[in-house]
């Protein structure tokens, strides 16, 4: 019983009460947005906190993992987390995790000068990668020009270091071989008969025997006539020996009169 000082004068009654401890607000959690470039691993965000259990989850108000999602493909992605401790009020916040595309550089042009050969030529842009990359129409044999392209693989998930992501294109031109002819007639020399000469022709470059589809022939702006012939022969335009030539002469010899006396 209470006792001393004015306690003689009063009877003390004790009344029945409740003590309230409120829950702290919880402080130091943090949980930074996170941005990288694709890497083909998975990423995710991380929440620093002291003491309490962190709860995950993909929509507002949902914590139902364990652990924070990992995202491998380029996008952004909105993590929610909720921290629970003991005497404290639950920390509920999200972050955000945006993974970029990649960069590639742009391929650039092959420097190589083609020329027609007989074989199969390949165009090699340089920076070209199988794995990241496709090209097309990059093989050419005979001469003249077509379009090389070069397109990502995954547009997702990679970018050209510009920010773009269409395709880059060139142009491959196989040039043309400019020769002197070696050419080679079916006869050198004909007895004139009033009509056209023209002796079968065979052209012969550095390549070995010119395909007949690959030359103009012309023999001359007199084949009739008794004397000497030129026959001229000149790579077609837009062919494979365009600006090679060569020629050969041949000779239509006079023609024999007998003449009788009656």
């Amino acid at each position: 019983a209470p006792e001393g000082g004015s306690a003689r004068n009063y009877w003390f009654s004790y009344v029945g009460g409740d003590l309230v401890i409120n829950p702290a607000e919880q402080t130091g959690v943090s949980a930074p947005d996170v941005t990288v470039d694709y890497d083909g691993d998975p990423h995710s965000i991380s929440v620093t906190q002291t003491g309490g259990t962190v709860r995950y989850g993909t929509a507002l108000g949902v914590y139902n993992l364990s652990a924070p999602p990992e995202y491998v493909g380029a996008g952004t992605y909105v993590v929610h987390y909720k921290v629970v401790k003991a005497n404290h009020v639950d920390y509920a916040d999200s972050a955000t995790l945006t993974i970029g595309r990649a960069g590639l550089p742009k391929p650039a042009a092959d420097a190589t000068e083609f020329v027609y050969d007989g074989t199969e030529r390949t165009y090699a842009p340089g920076g070209f990668a199988a794995a990241t990359m496709r090209i097309y129409d990059e093989r050419r044999t005979d001469a003249g020009t077509q379009t090389v392209t070069v397109s990502i693989r995954d547009k997702a998930n990679y970018a050209w270091t510009d920010g773009t992501d269409g395709d880059v294109t060139f142009q491959f031109t196989v040039k043309p071989i400019v020769a002197t002819f070696t050419v080679t007639l079916g006869y050198d020399t004909v007895v004139y008969d009033g009509s056209a000469k023209e002796p079968a022709v065979t052209v012969t470059g550095p390549l070995g025997t010119v395909d007949p589809g690959q030359y103009d022939v012309s023999y001359g702006a007199n084949n009739v006539d008794a004397g000497t012939v030129t026959v001229a022969v000149t790579g077609k335009t837009g062919g494979n020996y365009k600006g090679s030539s060569g020629s050969k002469d041949f000779l239509i010899q006079k023609a024999t009169l007998t003449a009788k006396y009656v």
